[in-house]
């Protein structure tokens, strides 16, 4: 038996636009933003094969797996922050969430007997897609007591469902020596990916070009039904020889999530004017709940907690921040595989085992900032200063144009008889 895997992991992302509505002065500040947020985006691929040989018939078994899945949460809203003095800053935000995930499922079973005289092969192809769009405010506070220590707390609200749908497709088939068997399902249902309530808390302490050190706590609720469907679907079967089969049938699934608690510390050390040392740790427990029945739970399901640090080197080059760096994480938890030849402590018709597993990966990290008003100061430094008085001349004088000559009147008209003209 042998199971391999590889996973993708994006960093988070975001786009903002800010718009201020005080001056950098004024006491009491507001500033209002559009923001788009990817928290994160995973992709993982998982493939299992399975070889045994039965020599006191002749034959053999052979199954392959492959699952194939991925999820993107996006965040989508205005926001709204104020600040009071330079040592209150409270923010909301309104957010439109849209989340995304994608399942594939692929299985291949080989059985032979005789050298192959009898064989018996299964295949089982399963899709599922999922959109769904619901709304999260999140609320937020920073508070400065004193001289470079700064507190703060953030409260997610549970999103609230606006729409989402599920896309299913099935396909069985079944074929031996006397004939075989086919069974598809196709379901369009209504489904959840309701994210709990979230509250953070975190401190940090900073001396600007000099050190600087945060921790942050993160509690996440517990939440019955968080994600799953429910709906009708439509069902077809066929057998060798036998009419074909056709029926709606009313299927529900869904998954809790229980309470757990994260946390995460960082902090950095100014090496040079602009380069610092960044070190970091974090935690990140798995929420799910499990379905550990081998009878009942899904082949190369998993469950994972994952501990991590990271390492990096932070350079300022003009308006802009980099950091490079490297992630390490490691995860232990459980995974159902599939077992067809021992009886202990797995399901009766021996389909699935529950396996413990580590994992081990480590991440090349890259990220950078830039801010418009560093870009300035940037710019205006690189520029050299000119002050140069420039005197307009004065427009010369045009030259008056001469009157015209004045046109003599002509003469009166000699008088006539009794003084008539």
């Amino acid at each position: 038996e042998s199971i391999s895997a590889s996973d993708l992991y994006q960093l988070p992302g975001s786009v903002m636009y800010l718009f201020n509505f005080n001056q950098p002065t004024d006491r009491v500040r507001v500033v209002a933003a559009m923001s788009l947020i990817i928290p994160s985006t995973e992709q993982s691929n998982t493939t299992g094969a399975y070889h045994a040989s039965l020599p006191q018939i002749a034959g053999g078994v052979g199954e392959t797996v492959s699952v194939s899945s991925s999820s993107t949460d996006y965040y989508v809203g205005p926001s709204v922050a104020v600040q009071v003095g330079k040592s209150l800053r409270v923010g909301l935000s309104a957010y439109a969430l849209h989340t995304v995930s994608r399942l594939a499922f692929q299985r291949g079973l080989l059985y032979f007997e005789s050298n192959g005289a009898a064989t018996a092969e299964a295949k089982d192809v399963y899709s599922e897609s999922h959109d769904g769009y619901s709304f999260v405010p999140i609320l937020g506070a920073q508070y400065n007591p004193m001289s470079n220590l700064w507190i703060g707390a953030g409260v997610a609200a549970p999103s609230v469902r606006i729409r989402e749908t599920r896309e299913l497709a099935y396909d069985f088939q079944y074929r031996q020596s006397g004939g075989g068997y086919r069974a598809t399902a196709t379901q369009t249902a209504s489904s959840q990916s309701e994210r709990p309530l979230r509250v953070n808390v975190g401190v940090g302490w900073e001396k600007p070009k000099s050190f600087a050190l945060a921790g942050d706590v993160h509690w996440y609720a517990a939440r019955k039904d968080a994600i799953g469907y429910q709906g009708v679907a439509t069902f077809t079967e066929q057998r060798t020889g036998d009419v074909l089969r056709q029926y709606g049938k009313s299927t529900r699934d869904t998954v809790d999530f229980t309470s757990t608690i994260d946390v995460s510390i960082g902090g950095e050390v100014w090496i040079a004017s602009n380069a610092a040392v960044r070190l970091g740790a974090f935690t990140n427990m798995a929420s799910a709940v499990f379905d550990a029945d081998p009878a009942t739970a899904k082949p190369l399901s998993s469950t994972r907690d994952r501990y991590g640090a990271t390492l990096g080197l932070g350079l300022t080059m003009g308006s802009f921040d980099t950091t490079l760096g490297g992630l390490y994480q490691r995860g232990k938890g459980k995974l159902v595989a599939a077992d067809y030849t021992s009886g202990a402590g797995v399901d009766p018709q021996g389909k699935n085992a529950i396996t413990d597993f580590t994992e081990n990966v480590f991440m090349l990290m890259f990220s950078g900032v830039v801010t418009t008003e560093d870009a300035k100061k940037s710019v205006a430094g690189q520029v050299p200063s000119v002050d140069v008085e420039i005197k307009t001349p004065k427009a010369p004088e045009v030259p008056r144009v001469p009157e015209a000559p004045k046109v003599p009147e002509p003469p009166s008209a000699p008088a006539g008889p009794g003084g008539a003209p």
